[in-house]
């Protein structure tokens, strides 16, 4: 019984905490989000902005000189998130990254009752630890990509599981300043949790975005249509994102979705280094706060 209550109780907590609808688990696999919008990081390489590669590993043959990237997040109660990137080019059209992201959603105080003896326990309610390994190689114009993923979940420090799937991806650059994008995300399988099994958000993903020079700055366009497979649910988004030399501005909308609609945010670069920070306002949850700092060299 005290087991019982345990995993339903978190069951409701993790399924308020993140107000989601659909039938897909294992968030960590989709979660990971940067400064930028997805609409744009994910379908072209952006300047200081790594995380593109964990949602299309052809990006990883567009990177030039090694990069470090860490990303995080601020927003559900005394929650914890975020990741740590490295990327490696290898001659001028192959690269590899790898990286690791965790979450941990705080301490939670949980009370039962047991052969009518009230008992409580202070647990942490929801621990995932996503892992990263990614490739990608140009053929002419053409960008190929693979990404290994193995997650694990543990919940009440009592119950965990374990998934692992890979991501397959591919850019094409038809001409210059316009990119298109085929994604496969999520491909895999995940062991059963207290004997029911979450599944993976597998989804297929299309983009395009187009970068127009302005008196010497740009001016990005992006679009990104996610089709979640078990949900049968399409999340289309779009961002538009203005760079000068040292800065950038940008504003990304997402479709079909409850929460995290609407993104702000802002980036500077200066001598390698690059800082993020983007704004997301919340609906039914609090809003959200982004960082990130990469440093290139």
């Amino acid at each position: 019984m005290k087991r019982f209550v345990i995993i339903c109780l978190l069951t409701l907590f993790t399924q308020e905490a993140y107000a989601k609808t659909g039938l897909s688990g294992w968030w960590i696999f989709r979660r990971p989000q940067s400064t930028t919008p997805k609409a744009l990081v994910t379908v072209a390489a952006v300047r200081g902005d790594l995380s593109g590669v964990i949602y299309n590993p052809s990006l990883c043959a567009t990177m030039d000189q090694r990069e470090v990237f860490f990303f995080s997040e601020i927003g559900i109660g005394d929650d914890a998130f975020g990741g740590l990137l490295y990327g490696q080019p290898f001659g001028s059209n192959s690269g590899v990254a790898v990286g690791v992201v965790h979450y941990d959603s705080g301490r939670v105080l949980l009370s039962w009752s047991e052969n009518r003896v009230l008992k409580s326990r202070e647990v942490t309610a929801q621990r995932d630890t996503l892992g990263i390994i990614s490739y990608g190689k140009e053929l002419n114009r053409f960008f190929v990509g693979a990404t290994l993923k193995f997650a694990t979940s543990t919940i009440a420090e009592k119950d965990s599981a374990q998934a692992c799937a890979i991501d397959l991806g591919s850019s094409f650059k038809p001409i210059e300043n316009l990119w298109l994008s085929l994604v496969g995300q999520n491909i895999g399988f995940s062991t059963e949790f207290k004997r029911r099994r979450e599944e993976l958000p597998t989804s297929l993903s299309l983009g395009g975005s187009y970068l127009m020079k302005i008196k010497g700055h740009g001016l990005n366009l992006g679009t990104e249509m996610s089709y979640i497979i078990i949900e049968e649910r399409f999340t289309p988004s779009v961002g538009l994102g203005f760079i000068t030399d040292i800065a950038s501005l940008n504003l990304g909308y997402r479709f079909n979705v409850e929460e995290a609609i609407l993104h702000i945010g802002a980036d500077i670069s200066l001598k390698g280094i690059d800082l993020g920070y983007a704004f997301i306002p919340g609906r039914y949850l609090p809003n959200t706060h982004r960082f990130t700092v990469g440093y290139r060299f």
